[in-house]
């Protein structure tokens, strides 16, 4: 890693001066947690460094509207935290067990993940299946859906603090596949699903695709297929064949797009045959 063109390198004492400071060097500047995006490549017109790990943004916390993440956490503290293991089925240690080796997950924060908008992550369709907001600050602190912060054009967006998961409330499951050549390699393809379980049927479906090689982004015609009907054996089948329809796939150095349009159905009658056996066995 060269760094020979870093100048500054600023430890906030609060958002307030976080924020001066990238407004102050605009695209010089760089929000830093983890560092890892950086350590794999930083821009030669990035010049300053802004530390936001000296504020207080990192926590996993319970509340009455669901678990509460700051953005500074890193994915090792919340793959190892006993709040994210029992919630929605496991879904968010079990995916993040497959985020590269265990040093990388204790220095990559889950604000980097999200921010990075890589079109290979993993948290971002799990984040997007499980209907995540975030809390940002651009001078004031409100909250938006993680659509809204991934989808935004915004040249100077503003600083993300924390990261909301709804409340699981016994009836929330998801579940997490990905395809990848190795244990430690960036995805291929992957998938996440996500739903509430109401009196034997599915509620509010969501289904993600990511990897495709495109961000990651749900498909609404598979999760049609699965509204108000149980997970038998036929539903999953139609929602997978759903998905493979409509998802939006392409050629790059990892996959053919024909590759993963099987893949995608692969992949999403995986995640619904795990949340169908999760259903009769658990909480329902």
């Amino acid at each position: 890693m060269a760094v020979h063109h870093l100048k500054e390198y600023i430890r906030p004492a609060d958002l307030e001066e976080a924020l001066a400071a990238v407004r102050r060097h605009g695209d010089a500047a760089r929000p830093i947690g983890g560092g890892i995006d950086l350590v794999r490549h930083t821009p030669p017109a990035v010049t300053t460094l802004v530390d936001l790990t000296s504020l207080p943004l990192s926590y996993i916390r319970a509340a009455d509207d669901g678990i509460h993440i700051g953005a500074t956490t890193t994915l090792g503290e919340i793959e190892g935290d006993p709040l994210l293991g029992d919630y929605a089925g496991g879904v968010v240690p079990d995916m993040l067990h497959g985020v590269g080796s265990m040093q990388l997950r204790n220095l990559a924060t889950l604000g980097g993940a999200l921010v990075g908008a890589h079109p290979w992550s993993d948290v971002v369709p799990v984040g997007l299946a499980l209907a995540a907001t975030v809390s940002v600050y651009d001078g004031v602190s409100h909250e938006l859906p993680l659509a809204e912060l991934l989808g935004s054009r915004e040249p100077h967006p503003p600083l993300v603090t924390a990261i909301h998961l709804p409340t699981d409330g016994g009836s929330l499951w998801a579940a997490f596949v990905k395809f990848a050549a190795t244990g430690f390699d960036v995805a291929t393809l992957n998938v996440c699903v996500a739903l509430r379980w109401k009196e034997g049927s599915c509620a509010a479906p969501c289904v993600v695709i990511g990897g495709t090689p495109w961000l990651a982004t749900a498909v609404p015609a598979a999760a049609a297929e699965l509204a108000g009907r149980p997970l038998v054996k036929d539903t999953i089948a139609s929602a997978a064949a759903a998905a493979a329809r409509q998802a939006r796939v392409g050629d790059d150095r990892r996959a053919t797009a024909t590759y993963r349009r099987t893949l995608v159905e692969v992949g999403v009658r995986r995640a619904l045959e795990r949340i169908a056996a999760m259903t009769t066995g658990g909480r329902s």
